[in-house]
């Protein structure tokens, strides 16, 4: 499927997540991406995107993708994105291990995110630009990362040693001679729940946009003021990570199945847990993921 700025144009095959993400900024919205664990958290997730009419990136964890399998969770995203309007792309999301992130794309998959921020600086760009290069051979993109993005209740720790913040002559540096097709900056957001609204440096995802016109990435979506998630798509994020909620409406679907005594089929236990996930899903979709 090729998107354009107003629509899909369902010629094509093989989705790129480089084409989603040049669909959002013609769109001024921004692409929603999904950690998912299983198939019926993947079916909830494509469900969203046909109701909200919008394209989604599937993500899984290196966890998940490991415990699933790398042919398997292709083949089911393959066979369950089959006949949709609406395009999707798998998405392996914080790999630090760069072996599984090639193997990832070697098997298929549309993209993957290198989290080289554990890595010195010098090494994270080659081998992000190597990763990138590799990516091109078999049709893939590959998300960059540099700057650590903690979890809620850490304290930031920058790759290398830095402040998490760098500055933004060493951010341009990264991006331009890496290639990568989008970036992951720190911007104050982390992963998990909040206990309170973090602090979001606008400006500097205005200022990374202006300097390099690559389609940033915000991680960290669970939970953040509607608000200020629009404010960051205004700056140039045009990628938006939510793990933590699918993963609370997965178990929420679960737990009240289990609350009722007469839910003893598994495969509505399993209708429910999509259910839910769409849900989620699908109200990100149509707040974020489609023009206005």
């Amino acid at each position: 499927m090729n998107l354009t700025v107003t629509g899909v144009d369902r010629a094509g095959s093989r989705e790129r997540l480089g084409r989603l993400l040049q669909y959002a900024v013609g769109n001024d919205c921004a692409v929603m991406a999904f950690n998912v664990v299983d198939p019926a958290s993947m079916q909830g997730v494509l469900d969203a995107a046909e109701t909200a009419q919008a394209p989604v990136v599937v993500q899984l964890s290196v966890r998940s993708a490991r415990q699933w399998g790398v042919e398997a969770a292709l083949a089911c995203h393959a066979e369950a994105s089959s006949g949709r309007v609406w395009p999707s792309v798998l998405h392996l999301d914080h790999c630090v291990d760069r072996e599984f992130a090639e193997r990832c794309l070697r098997a298929g998959w549309d993209s993957v995110l290198f989290d080289a921020s554990g890595l010195a600086y010098e090494t994270a760009v080659r081998q992000t630009a190597e990763l990138v290069e590799l990516a091109a051979e078999f049709g893939g993109d590959v998300e960059g990362e540099f700057e650590a993005i903690p979890r809620v209740g850490e304290a930031p720790v920058g790759g290398s040693g830095e402040d998490v913040a760098v500055g933004l002559e060493r951010v341009n540096e990264f991006i331009g001679r890496t290639g990568v097709t989008c970036f992951s900056p720190a911007l104050g957001t982390a992963h998990g729940a909040y206990a309170h609204q973090p602090v979001v440096d606008h400006e500097r995802a205005r200022a990374i946009t202006a300097a390099t016109a690559v389609p940033l990435v915000l991680h960290g979506g669970t939970g953040l003021d509607p608000a200020v998630m629009a404010r960051l798509v205004d700056c140039g994020v045009r990628k938006i990570n939510v793990s933590t909620q699918i993963k609370h409406a997965y178990v929420g679907a679960m737990a009240s199945a289990a609350d009722v005594a007469d839910v003893m089929e598994p495969l509505e236990v399993l209708g429910r847990i999509t259910a839910a996930v769409r849900e989620v899903a699908s109200g990100y979709c149509r707040m974020f993921g489609r023009r206005g």
